[in-house]
């Protein structure tokens, strides 16, 4: 131990860092920090951090650049997939629903619109259509960032559901879900440049661990 002001041992913040603990619990697991919590029980809360082995470093950069690189393709998919919902929307393929629906579909694209206006405020310089954050982005952790990660890719959801729903089209439907499993799997690769960028992203899924909308997905 130590409580130097220069090397204070163990630090009080070592439980919160997943690249401490896990070599840490590789030679003894069972070591104890105040407050009786073990390094092995301790690493079990930080998972969701990333933590990279210096040898495949190289590696991991060149991996990096590569998922980089395939931000604008994520892009062009989800443009790709506004247009196929906006198409089927106007030419009404496979009708469904009735007035009642129809103006239900009308309420929740309202929601969706406001959603996504209120989520995009919220990240004002930050805001960018692809999984890189800009260059001098901050990590925004408040108002509805607070509880959930992707907002506006559920206010895209939403949106694009309400007005398939709206449209009475089945087909705008199906897509609109199929917008969810994509948005799902860009959200996966966003915070894999989200983790690079804040350090402190682990804990922020810790605490926020819906991705789309509050309370639900």
């Amino acid at each position: 131990m130590s409580k130097d002001p220069t090397l204070l041992l163990p630090h009080p913040r070592a439980l919160e860092r997943r690249f401490v603990l896990e070599p840490l619990v590789e030679i003894a697991a069972d070591t104890t920090f105040p407050g009786g919590a073990t390094a092995s029980d301790a690493l079990a809360e930080v998972q969701a951090q990333e933590v990279t082995n210096i040898g495949q470093l190289s590696e991991l950069t060149v991996t990096r650049e590569r998922e980089q690189s395939r931000g604008v393709w994520w892009v062009i998919g989800q443009l790709v997939l506004f247009v196929l919902i906006s198409r089927a929307s106007v030419r009404g393929y496979w009708p469904i629903g009735n007035a009642v629906t129809d103006a239900a579909g009308w309420v929740l694209a309202a929601v969706g619109g406001g959603f996504a206006v209120v989520a995009m405020l919220s990240l004002n310089t930050s805001l960018t259509p692809f999984p890189k954050p800009m260059k001098g982005a901050t990590l925004i952790e408040t108002g509805i960032y607070g509880q959930v990660r992707h907002p506006i890719y559920g206010a895209i959801i939403v949106g694009a559901m309400g007005l398939s729903i709206a449209r009475g089209s089945g087909l705008a439907v199906l897509l609109s879900l199929l917008l969810l499993g994509y948005f799902t799997l860009k959200a996966k690769h966003e915070e894999r440049m989200l983790v690079d960028a804040y350090p402190e992203y682990g804990q922020y899924v810790q605490r926020v661990p819906r991705r789309f909308l509050p309370f639900l997905i």
